[in-house]
């Protein structure tokens, strides 16, 4: 009987806590519902210029903007979101965006231009007003909100290949402890030409399946040589300094420009994965201008068109 008493009771208590706590929860949850609403009808009005990275503005960029209101908020949990606008920047690189909600989602493109994801000021930016603490400066006209774009270079006819171009479709080429082949990277087969590449393989520990087994790759191109490349928007080879031949112990992606033999330039890069019958992929751009060196890939440019990707990196 006491027992009955005792849950009752604790069960009275813990009902008239829940009541008073709803009770103290229903204002907080009504001002935050009314804050809500104040952010999602909030009206923005947003300044924006594009420069390229030294500076000068990008006439005509392309502005692709949303802006996250009340009518998108009821579909944000279910895939749906705010549509894409578009508009373009004057002469100066100026733009004008005036749209309502909480946050705004801006992207700057230009088809001479690389977008940015390397630089403070980068082309594709999200400013959020009042739902984090400090809140987006008012840019004004004379106070812009500054997107990069980096300008591309010269870009000339290439040729391109890749594993899958060797291999029909397969990523991986395939090479046995003590081989050697010859890879003609202008067009892509096994073959030895002017624009060959010699890769070869060797592994000198008995566990060659091992993560620390004794092996390298060899690459070597007679007359010509390598280079290392150190930059992602680096697309001029070098004159001179080339090695005719770089070993390679690193599992990892190897990036370099080529000179060949007979004066013609390129840029190859190869992933290798040592084991027993080891694996290799590679990415390879060849110019067909004698003594060129500019090597900046464009689709639109590619001689040799295929019917597998472009080139990975990064444009």
């Amino acid at each position: 009987m006491k027992n009955r008493k005792r849950i009752f009771v604790t069960t009275g208590l813990i009902t008239i806590l829940f009541l008073v706590l709803s009770a103290l929860m229903l204002p907080l949850t009504s001002c935050n519902g009314q804050l809500l609403d104040r952010i999602l009808a909030n009206k923005i009005v947003f300044h924006g210029q594009v420069l390229d990275l030294d500076g000068n503005p990008v006439p005509n960029a392309k502005i692709t903007y949303s802006g996250f209101s009340a009518a998108h908020y009821e579909n944000a949990w279910t895939g749906g979101g705010p549509p894409n606008k578009i508009k373009h920047a004057d002469e100066n690189g100026r733009f004008e965006i005036r749209e309502t909600g909480g946050s705004l989602f801006v992207n700057c493109t230009h088809p001479e231009y690389y977008e940015t994801r390397d630089h403070p000021e980068e082309s594709q930016r999200k400013f959020s007003y009042g739902f984090h603490v400090g809140e987006e400066p008012a840019f004004e006209s004379k106070n812009p909100a500054i997107f990069r774009l980096r300008k591309k270079g010269i870009r000339e006819p290439l040729y391109y290949s890749c594993s899958e171009m060797v291999n029909k479709g397969s990523p991986l080429t395939k090479i046995s402890d003590g081989e050697c082949i010859a890879i003609d990277v202008a067009h892509g087969k096994i073959k030895e030409t002017k624009t060959s590449i010699y890769i070869s393989y060797k592994c000198n520990n008995s566990n060659r399946h091992g993560g620390n087994s004794d092996w390298e790759f060899k690459l070597h191109i007679p007359g010509g040589g390598f280079v290392e490349k150190q930059k992602d928007f680096d697309f001029i080879a070098p004159e001179d300094g080339y090695n005719e031949t770089v070993k390679i112990r690193a599992q990892k992606r190897h990036h370099y420009f080529v000179k060949f033999s007979n004066g013609l330039y390129g840029i190859f890069e190869i992933y290798v994965a040592p084991g027993n019958e080891s694996c290799f992929t590679f990415d390879a751009l060849v110019n067909p201008k004698f003594a060129s060196r500019h090597l900046e890939y464009t689709r639109q440019k590619q001689i040799n068109k295929t019917s597998f990707g472009h080139f990975y990196r990064p444009y």
